[in-house]
């Protein structure tokens, strides 16, 4: 599923409202990897909380299965999304802060990522070598931020936020390229 056929979903949902916020959602953190996940984006209205913001998606395969998942990486949680080919789904949560080391190979082609949970490693295989990084970087700073939520939140002041959104809309217009946006976002966040 391409990121433009995502518009598409949301007369599929039960609930098109919040459907369409988890559509905007995506867009805003250029969701481009969705490889056989179209049922588990539909899934999501019944998955993401009110308070949850998505910061990152791709897509994998969990464990030893052979069938894709949906990765999101929320303020909260990973999400492994798998709907079944004929009926059911396949969850599996993570928290942030209970994510204690992440990390990746690449291949030629498509990258492994593997993150230890407690005493449980999530191995997730076939993630595109385009996104890995980025799903990797976004996890590891969503954990630092459910980790230490308070010296996230002092560090960062208004003028910090305008900064951002207007670094955002200078991506948006066209005169900064998501590279640029993306190095100086993380300048100022201090990452």
């Amino acid at each position: 599923m391409k990121i433009e056929a995502l518009d598409s979903l949301v007369q599929k949902s039960d609930q098109p409202e919040k459907m369409a916020k988890i559509v905007q959602q995506l867009k805003d953190v250029n969701f481009s990897d969705s490889y056989m996940t179209g049922r588990e984006i539909l899934k999501l209205p019944e998955l993401i909380q009110q308070d949850e913001t998505i910061k990152y998606a791709t897509s994998g395969f969990y464990d030893t299965n052979t069938s894709s998942v949906l990765i999101v990486v929320t303020n909260k949680r990973i999400l492994l999304e798998n709907k079944k080919l004929l009926f059911g789904s396949q969850n599996t949560e993570i928290p942030l802060g209970m994510v204690n080391d992440i990390s990746y190979n690449s291949g030629m082609l498509m990258a492994k990522v593997s993150i230890t949970s407690g005493t449980k490693d999530h191995k997730i295989s076939q993630v595109s070598k385009k996104t890995v990084t980025q799903l990797v970087d976004t996890i590891r700073h969503e954990t630092e931020l459910a980790k230490h939520p308070n010296e996230q939140q002092s560090s960062q002041s208004p003028s910090d936020i305008e900064q951002l959104k207007g670094l955002k809309d200078l991506l948006d217009s066209g005169i900064l390229t998501q590279e640029e946006f993306e190095a100086k976002k993380k300048q100022i966040l201090g990452i």
